[in-house]
Formats: C-alpha cells, structure tokens, sequence
C-alpha cells in the first residue's frame, strides 16, 4: 500500500493511546497471532479492512531500522499547528504590558486583575480533561477550527472592555471574555496537541519543541507589537489587530487541514488522573509543568507594576517582555532534542529550575540580597527565566507524555499553574511587595531542583544502568545464536579473529 497517496481515517481511539505504540508497548499493524482475522490494538475490535488505520500510527510510523522522512501531509499539519500555537499565544501575552495599568484606572486591585488572568486558566484546566475524553465524538478538526475561532473572536471583543466605565461592569465583562476565549483555546490545544501525538509517533520530542517554539515567538510579538499598537492607537487597537491575525489563521486551519472529521459515534475510554498522580515519577513531572507555568503566571501579573520605577512607556515595556519569550522560543528546540534519548527528562527539569532560581534572586530582587534592583538585573534574570522555562516545561511535558498518555492530562497540569500564578502574584503584590514574593517562586523551584535530582539518582539513575546491561546480555545471546547457526567457514573465520586478538 503507498501511504503516500493513501486516504487516513482518525480513529478516535488512539489519539494518545498510539503513543504506546510510539513507545514499543503494543503494535497495532497485521493481525492477532493465531488468527486470520485483522485485529486493532488501539481500537481493541477486529476488522474486516486489510489496510484499516488508526490516524498517524500505522501509515506515518517508519518501519523498523528505517529512519522514515516526513510526508507533505504530515508537514503541512505541523505548520499548520505551529501557525494555531503562534497566534493564540499572541492573544495570551498581548495585554501584560498595559492591562494592569489600565485595570487600575477603573479602580480595580492588582488582586482582582490577577484573577482575570487566572480565569482565563482555570477554564482551560476545567475543559481540557472534559474535551479530551470527548474528542472522539466532537472530531478533531472541528473541535481545533472552532476553538481558533473563539480565540480570535473574543481577543477582539476584549479590545472594547475600555468603554465600559463602571469598575464593576468592567470587571464582569473582563472575566466572561476570557472565559468564552479560554474555552476556545482549550478547545484547539486539547485537540492539536492528541493530533500531534498521533501524527508524529516517532518524534513527540521534536514536534512538540517546534509547537513549544512557535508557542514562545507568538509571546514575543504579542507584548512587542500589544505595546507599539498600544501607544499608537490606544486599548483597542492591539486588541482587534492581533484578534483579526488570529481569524485569519482559524480560516487558513480550516481550508489546509484534513478532511476527516472523527467518528461521531465513537468515544474514548474514560482515563484516571488519580491513578495516573499515583505513579510517583508523573506527580513529580506533572509538578514541574505546574511550577513552570506558574511561573509564567506569576510574572504576567505582576512585572508590569514592577518595572514602573524605571518610567518606561508601553513599547518599552512590551519589548522587556519580550527576553524571556525570546529564549523560550529559541532555545525550545535544542531542550526537545536533548529530550529525545540524550539527557534522562528529570536531569533537564533540573537544570530549568536550576535557571528560573537565578532569576528570582536577581529580579526582585529578595531582601536578602545585597544588591538594588535595575533595568539591567531584571533583562539578565529573564534570559535566565526564558531558558530555564523551556527546559522545565518541555521536559516535563515530554516525561509526563511518556509516563501517562492521557488525554487533556498534561495540558490540564500546566493551566493548573497558569491558575495559580496570577491570582497568587496578584495577592502577594497587594499584600507583601513583590520583591517579597520572589522568596515564594524561589523557594518552589529550588525544591523541584532537588526532588527531580533525588529522584533521578535513587531511582533511575541505576534502573537505566541495570536496563543497559540486560540489553548488552541479549545481544551477546543473540550473536552466539546467529555464530551457532552460521556455516563452518564462518565459524572458524570467527575463531581465527579471535585468536588474533
């Protein structure tokens, strides 16, 4: 069969169940031993078609030995998907440089804003488990095209929040926009990241860090250009601009993307999260996600107000903004690759937190410390920050994946500290300062640095060493088999190599 001229049906069933079989844990192609009939792991039901496939399992896995190149189809969905992850981080970054400020104006506490920013996760982390599970009966490609849709259309219904003048008004209508707009997303990460996975069985690694990288370009354009169009045009401008960007692509998604919508009568077995969190490695990965996405968080409510003692204007501070979206993006593909085999997921985590901590003790920074703050030390400890961001969050998603393959899992856990972040940076800006609250974020990434470090060496460190003795003791079985069956000629060229030795 030529898969590349072949038509692929999505099978609802294995949208991040076919990364077990990414991971060697099942196969799905040919039929059960013992039987003439055609049998599908991930669909666990017999089938009549020869050729019957599950969406980007069998017909873009290489075959074994081989290193396969990608098919036009396959790139045509990971640009299109980069260009979705691209917008939609505009649309998230694009008020942290001016929304506090103007939030203020209304009378409204850092308090109250932080949790507008927190809405808008704590939707996500509510839907992204919900639409998971149901991704089977919504179909794919509706669930993404909708969902970029909503994005768009509420970041341009946000940009009209400045001519509501009652504080209390203002505030309600900035907490349902970002919930409907929250939904939306939900909606399209939830679907593009199982589609992905399903897509690209071989390289999550890679994939995922070119998501993750354009993911971090869009949060440098949004502050950037959010701040020029800000002081060029006022609130709404940056807001209907960026939105309109992000329309545009939801139209570009809907046309490029494939035709298969999903099996609507199908739907997929209900996963456990508990179960999952009582694996001990996935609490620690999964904590990682959270502390790094809190991060982020806690950052976007609250840098703002801190970089007002150094009088910058709009653009100014978009560009500031910028430094740790910027190292995100550019180094997310070099951690993804690093991910992929070469350095075990914890030791990465580790060095992320070990980064994001230098940046907490020079951007504040603490009390404790016996230097001021300045321009400088804030641009130096967000190039930490951004480096130290993509290596956490990428791998910890990456060992997460590995670990639990459930749907809307990962996703969930990272909202989960997108919640937290705000509303906690929000509290402790009203209540301590935020050269105060830096001690909190420090305090939580040093204790992720050594739980991953402790558990790698007590548990996987010699695991991993143990795993690579049983495969050079099946390999030497396997070469005294094949010398055992060879001809005689071979046998006793074998043996004169030896004895020269």
């Amino acid at each position: 069969m030529d898969v590349s001229k072949s038509e692929y049906q999505f099978c609802p069933e294995s949208s991040f169940d076919s990364l077990y079989a990414a991971m060697g844990v099942m196969s799905h192609s040919g039929g059960k031993i013992g039987s003439n009939n055609n049998f599908c792991y991930h669909c666990q039901k017999e089938t009549d078609d020869k050729h019957h496939e599950c969406f980007g399992v069998d017909s873009f896995e290489p075959e074994e030995g081989k290193k396969k190149k990608w098919l036009k189809k396959q790139w045509m969905i990971l640009v299109t998907s980069m260009l979705g992850n691209f917008g939609c981080a505009v649309c998230v970054s694009l008020q942290a440089p001016f929304f506090p400020a103007e939030a203020e104006k209304k009378g409204v506490t850092p308090t109250v804003y932080g949790f507008v920013f927190s809405a808008f996760s704590l939707t996500v982390f509510l839907l992204a488990p919900f639409l998971g599970k149901y991704i089977g009966k919504i179909g794919p490609r509706f669930m993404m095209n909708t969902g970029i849709f909503v994005t768009s259309t509420c970041c341009i219904l946000f940009g009209w929040l400045d001519k509501i003048q009652s504080r209390t008004s203002f505030t309600t209508f900035a907490f349902l926009v970002r919930i409907v707009e929250a939904t939306g997303d939900a909606a399209y990460h939830t679907a593009n990241f199982s589609t992905m996975a399903a897509t690209f069985p071989t390289d999550i690694g890679k994939t995922f860090a070119f998501l993750r990288a354009a993911f971090g370009l869009g949060l440098i354009v949004g502050p950037t250009i959010g701040g020029v169009l800000y002081q060029v045009g006022g609130y709404t401008l940056p807001f209907v601009f960026m939105g309109s960007i992000l329309l545009f692509l939801s139209l570009f998604s809907t046309i490029l993307f494939w035709n298969e919508p999903g099996d609507a009568n199908s739907e997929k077995p209900e996963s456990s999260i508990v179960k999952a969190l009582c694996i001990p490695s996935v609490s620690l990965s999964m904590t990682g996600v959270c502390s790094g996405a809190l991060s982020i968080g806690f950052l976007s409510a609250t840098l703002e107000p801190h970089l007002r003692q150094f009088n910058l204007n709009a653009i100014q501070v978009g560009l500031v903004f910028v430094i740790s979206g910027g190292f995100f993006a550019f180094t997310s593909v070099f951690w993804g690759w690093l991910c992929d085999g070469k350095v075990p997921p914890k030791i990465i985590i580790s060095i992320g937190a070990f980064f994001i901590s230098i940046n907490y003790i020079l951007i504040g920074p603490p009390p404790f410390m016996p230097f001021d703050s300045s321009l400088a030390l804030v641009i130096i400890a967000l190039t930490f920050h951004g480096f130290g961001l993509a290596a956490e969050l990428l791998a910890s998603h990456i060992d997460a994946l590995k670990q639990s393959m459930l749907n809307g899992f990962e996703e969930s856990y990272q909202t989960y500290g997108m919640i937290s972040g705000p509303s906690i940076g929000g509290v402790l800006l009203d209540q301590i300062g935020f050269k105060e609250a830096t001690i909190v974020l420090l305090g939580l990434q040093l204790i992720l640095l050594t739980a991953n470090l402790l558990y790698y060496f007590v548990f996987e460190y010699h695991k991993n060493k143990t795993q690579k003795s049983i495969s050079d003791t099946e390999k030497t079985v396997l070469l005294t088999y094949e010398s055992s069956h060879s001809s005689c000629f071979d046998t006793l060229l074998y043996s004169r190599i030896l004895s020269t030795h």
